[in-house]
């Protein structure tokens, strides 16, 4: 869950400064796409995350951004970067650029 956590308040941290006014971001964690959905503030969230999860909660809301749940086998090439990057180290992601469809 940190490491979920972290690198969409990444992703939401880059999307922000890029001026983005409106965006939707999917994770396939269930869990974490119900508590950055939520009306309220996360009391409920993974000790370990919890500071990761409210930054990320308030981020969301402040800018009206979105998170969805997506599962992963509807998802192939997230599936396929979970599996390498697992067995790789934490620094790689498949990618040079930033990829997402606006």
């Amino acid at each position: 869950m940190q490491a979920e956590v972290v690198a969409l308040r990444d992703a939401v941290l880059f999307v922000k400064g890029l001026g983005i006014l409106s965006c939707t971001f999917y994770t396939d964690n269930q869990s974490l796409a119900n508590l950055c959905s939520a009306l309220h503030p996360p009391l409920d969230a993974e000790w370990r995350a919890y500071k990761e999860i409210n930054d990320v909660w308030g981020l969301i809301k402040e800018n009206k951004f979105e998170c969805r749940h997506v599962n992963r086998s509807q998802n192939v090439m997230a599936d396929y970067l979970a599996k390498v990057g697992s067995l790789l180290d934490e620094g790689y992601t498949g990618f040079s650029y930033p990829t997402f469809n606006i």
